[in-house]
């Protein structure tokens, strides 16, 4: 073996030696990438799930219900004692929840950890009634506080909400079915030779 081909084995055998090495080092980062990719998912997840997330097991807004309506509020014009009032209703329902939400907090971390009981499930749908009754209870006294120009005002709100809501669900149903008419396009690979 002349010496010039000793070298060139030489230099090859480096290149791959560099080569496995970086592979390698590409994989565990590629597996500590994914690590910490799942952690911030279930990080997110738990977020969510809190209080059954944005949208909970049954699809639903969970707890936000009272919130999109103060949202409202927004786009009508109030007058400064109205304003004042709502305030103060809507600070007095926070205060007069807070410890139900508290409780609330403490039977879904159990929830999550599946270490809660029945009779803490059962507790957990009651404040969950209880406190959608105390916001249904708000929207009432908060209404009772506008003036039919007002209320007209806030119905026209809420169509114009729902009707987006029903152009997004329409875009998005679209997308889902576009995609799944692509899922079922066949690939070369499906293709039968012959």
């Amino acid at each position: 073996m002349s010496k010039a081909r000793k070298i060139f084995s030489f230099l090859v055998l480096m290149l791959a030696v560099v080569a496995m090495t970086t592979v390698v080092a590409a994989q565990e980062k590629s597996d500590s990438d994914v690590q910490k990719r799942e952690m911030k998912r279930d990080k997110k997840l738990s977020k969510q799930n809190y209080f059954e997330g944005k949208r909970g097991k049954r699809g639903k807004r969970g707890h936000r219900g009272h919130r999109g309506f103060m949202r409202m509020l927004r786009g009508i014009e109030l007058t400064d004692n109205q304003k004042e009032q709502i305030k103060t209703l809507a600070e007095t329902q926070r205060a007069t929840n807070q410890p139900m939400r508290e409780e609330a907090r403490e039977l879904y971390m159990k929830k999550r950890d599946d270490t809660i009981t029945e009779a803490e499930i059962e507790r957990l749908k009651q404040i969950r009634m209880d406190m959608k009754a105390s916001g249904e209870q708000l929207k009432a006294t908060i209404l009772g506080l506008l003036t039919a120009e007002q209320r007209a005002e806030l119905d026209r709100i809420k169509a114009e909400r729902e009707q987006r809501r029903q152009e997004r669900r329409r875009r998005w149903q679209e997308r889902k079915q576009q995609q799944q008419q692509q899922d079922q396009v066949p690939t070369l690979g499906d293709l039968p030779i012959g």
